[in-house]
């Protein structure tokens, strides 16, 4: 832990470097401390930045806690997207996601269905996999907006329940909204920008 006293409130964030942070105020009556923790996805103990002052200016005080609060949302969309990177190739191998992620009301949107269920989205999941034999090929994921990721995409599809084996290839993209504080994905909705089929 690190404790600096004195009359200036505001750190130099830039020398917290990558630090990804969290933020909360807690007061006494003769002094405050301000304090910067360290979020990390692993739960592990974290870092804390304390600033101790006296006569602490409550505009100050709230800047501060904007900044740090914005610094952490981007670090949790950040790491949110890198998540839906890896649960997608997740998805397509196994036909399972990490459900604890994914808003138990989670809004589904595509072209041909649409639900407001965790359950339906597993459900679908699974049932795609079941019927079909799935590539996907992720081009592109990052974070678009301050709730959103976007990833863009191709998906064959090969229904193998049959002897010819008809097949279907999509290329789209799909946007997730995310709750910036704290990671869930609370929609994803998929636009399809062509589909051939191959029967």
């Amino acid at each position: 832990m690190f404790a600096i006293s004195g009359r200036v409130l505001r750190p130099s964030l830039a020398r917290l470097g990558e630090h990804r942070l969290a933020a909360h105020l807690s007061r006494s009556k003769r002094n405050a401390r301000f304090v910067i923790r360290e979020a990390t996805t692993s739960q592990a103990p974290m870092e804390e930045l304390v600033l101790v002052d006296g006569d602490i200016n409550s505009e100050a005080d709230a800047v501060l806690i904007r900044e740090a609060e914005a610094q952490r949302q981007a670090f949790i969309m950040q790491d949110t997207c890198s998540f839906l990177a890896s649960d997608l190739k997740m998805l397509f191998e196994k036909g399972e996601i990490t459900e604890s992620r994914y808003s138990p009301k989670i809004a589904f949107e595509d072209p041909i269905s649409k639900f407001n269920s965790r359950d339906e989205y597993v459900f679908i999941t699974r049932l795609l996999r079941t019927l079909f034999n799935m590539t996907f090929d992720l081009h592109s994921i990052a974070v678009t907006g301050s709730e959103t990721v976007t990833a863009s995409w191709t998906m064959e599809m090969v229904f193998w329940l049959v002897p010819w084996r008809p097949n279907i290839t999509i290329t789209g993209r799909t946007v997730y909204k995310v709750d910036p504080r704290t990671g869930i994905v609370l929609s994803h909705t998929d636009y399809w920008d062509a589909l051939q089929r191959n029967a």
